[in-house]
């Protein structure tokens, strides 16, 4: 080959090889642009990420903290219906004070007149104190709390006024009496029947309770004629085991008593008081007669099954309010039974062995 061939043709073949490096060379920065150009996008999504997160927990605290602001009418609306319920309120304490004004007043001037539970009668004197209750019903019900609770907490001091034997005496006492009194509601020749008992129960402890609980109105409080039909002019009845019934019997009697019961695992004690007079009774019982009552009942449990019953009654002949105590003869009727076959000195002592042996018999015969 001749030399000037040779010479072009190392040429071209230079020319070549830095044609080649110079594509080479372009295509490693194109690719390394390519790299840089997909780290830096991918910076870019991971800034936009963090920015996106940031903005979207300020975009929340904002609502948050827009929510705690109310606007200034919905501040209004409910300042005004905060002064509105405030002045309901307050009318509604106002009411409740003056009610509580009025209940204190009418308490107080009830306390006063009945500062202590009546502790006669006696072989000497008696006069009854009037036992009254109001009509508004709170005062009603402090009314006959304070009577039952009074007669109850006194129980024991009148037992003892009346002579009974200890409270763990074993000795069987059982009396009725007829004691006349000098002064019975202004009216000269009144008596009041006194019964005592301290015995031994027939029975066991739950069984007596049951059926002086069951007897209450029948047999314990000593009401001659009592029909469990009789039209009530008053029945209420509470949670702290008060009750109080009043009615008028076939032989026209007013009764109204309030009972008080309370119980324990060993004792169970009832008191009876007669209400005379009652704000709630609208009807006219003027032309009725009534009695004075007032009556304690315990019964206490005692080992091997047995128990022990006391009781002190005291119930006044029957009177009216125009013509005082009515004849013992017709007393005696009520309770069924005659005293005229009996000379007239004699029936005081004949009036309360036929009571008891009338009193025998309803007991055996609810029994």
């Amino acid at each position: 080959m001749p030399m000037h061939e040779s010479a072009v043709e190392s040429g071209d073949v230079k020319s070549v090889l830095l044609e080649w490096v110079a594509r080479e060379d372009k295509h490693e920065t194109y690719c390394q642009h390519l790299v840089d150009y997909r780290k830096q996008k991918k910076a870019e999504r991971a800034m936009l990420k963090q920015s996106l997160a940031i903005l979207s927990e300020t975009k929340t605290k904002l609502i948050e903290k827009r929510r705690g602001i109310l606007p200034w009418y919905e501040v209004a609306a409910a300042l005004g219906d905060v002064q509105r319920l405030s002045e309901t309120q307050n009318k509604v304490l106002r009411k409740e004070l003056q009610a509580h004004e009025r209940l204190v007043g009418e308490m107080y001037r009830w306390v006063s007149l009945h500062s202590a539970i009546q502790t006669q009668p006696n072989a000497n004197t008696h006069t009854w104190r009037s036992v009254t209750l109001l009509a508004n019903p709170e005062s009603r019900l402090l009314g006959k709390e304070w009577i039952a609770k009074q007669m109850y907490h006194n129980m024991e001091r009148m037992l003892e006024r009346y002579h009974f034997p200890p409270e763990d005496s074993t000795e069987e006492y059982s009396t009725d009496e007829i004691v006349f009194d000098d002064d019975m509601d202004g009216s000269q020749g009144g008596y009041t029947f006194v019964q005592k008992r301290h015995m031994e129960g027939v029975g066991t402890f739950d069984h007596v309770v049951k059926y002086v609980k069951n007897t209450l109105l029948e047999l314990q409080c000593s009401i001659p004629r009592y029909d469990s039909t009789l039209p009530k002019l008053v029945h209420e009845e509470s949670q702290d085991c008060l009750m109080q019934s009043a009615f008028v019997t076939s032989g026209n009697e007013y009764v109204n008593v309030l009972v008080g019961q309370y119980e324990s695992a060993d004792r169970f004690v009832f008191v009876v008081q007669q209400i005379q007079e009652d704000a709630a009774i609208t009807q006219s019982i003027e032309h009725c007669r009534q009695r004075n009552r007032m009556i304690w009942g315990e019964v206490r449990r005692l080992p091997g099954n047995r128990c022990r019953n006391r009781g002190l009654g005291l119930v006044s002949q029957l009177f009216s309010t125009r013509d005082g105590p009515l004849p013992l003869d017709e007393d005696a009727r009520e309770w069924g039974f005659d005293l005229r076959e009996y000379p007239e000195h004699l029936k005081e002592v004949w009036f309360p062995r036929l009571w008891r042996e009338k009193m025998t018999r309803e007991h055996a015969r609810r029994k």
